[in-house]
């Protein structure tokens, strides 16, 4: 049979001008998302510093979760302690609730900041997470626990979980 031709080789031109274009320089994590960022460290300030006061790496104690501004139904609608619903949401419940929070706040933030801008995040965090305690605080007190005695025990509400479903229900908007 008979032989074929071999491919022709690809030209290699040279470069249209004799300065290469200037390397990208890349943005470093804290610039591209300072808000997530600035979260993560509030959230772990207040816990390091909750440790620092005695509290409990696993399971602080009600006394200690509502001296650092976690929610109860009875602090919040009667004795009008309303800066409770924001502070709740930097209050964590030991080390494996904050480490859990803070993994979703950082994936969900590194992934929201950009589309949402720096301020829209913060946004997002704090009005979801207000959101979150307030209907939190209205279940808790539709819905007490009773004690053996019959007496009425409010529970107590901590978290970013709110904020970080926040987040999660905001990308899903935007992303949708």
């Amino acid at each position: 049979m008979g032989s074929y031709p071999s491919p022709p080789q690809p030209e290699v031109l040279p470069p249209v001008s004799d300065s290469a274009p200037p390397p990208r320089r890349r943005r470093s994590a804290w610039a591209a998302a300072p808000a997530t960022h600035v979260l993560l460290g509030i959230n772990c300030a207040v816990f390091l510093a909750m440790l620092a006061r005695g509290a409990s790496i696993w399971m602080p104690t009600l006394d200690q979760l509502m001296f650092w501004g976690a929610d109860r139904p009875n602090n919040v609608l009667v004795n009008g302690e309303w800066w409770r619903i924001v502070t709740a949401m930097f209050v964590h419940v030991g080390i494996l609730h904050l480490a859990t929070n803070m993994w979703c706040l950082w994936n969900l933030g590194l992934l929201a900041e950009p589309l949402m801008g720096s301020f829209g995040l913060f946004a997002a965090y704090i009005l979801t997470g207000a959101a979150g305690n307030l209907l939190s605080t209205l279940k808790n007190w539709m819905y007490p626990i009773h004690d053996a005695s019959g007496a009425i025990l409010f529970q107590a509400g901590a978290g970013a979980s709110g904020a970080v479903f926040g987040i999660a229900g905001a990308l899903i908007v935007l992303l949708r």
